[in-house]
């Protein structure tokens, strides 16, 4: 889902928008400690 919004990704795979943002919101940190080069970007606390 590379590139799309927690709530795109949401209606894509059948979840409640708010699980799908609650999963990005871990899952970014994580890539971003794994990966030096990946810069955070977008909506912060939208909901």
């Amino acid at each position: 889902m590379a590139g799309s919004t927690a709530r795109a990704a949401a209606e894509i795979v059948g979840v409640q928008p708010n699980t799908a943002i609650r999963f990005f919101m871990r899952l970014r940190p994580l890539l971003a400690s794994k990966l030096p080069s990946y810069q955070l970007c977008g909506e912060k606390g939208s909901g």
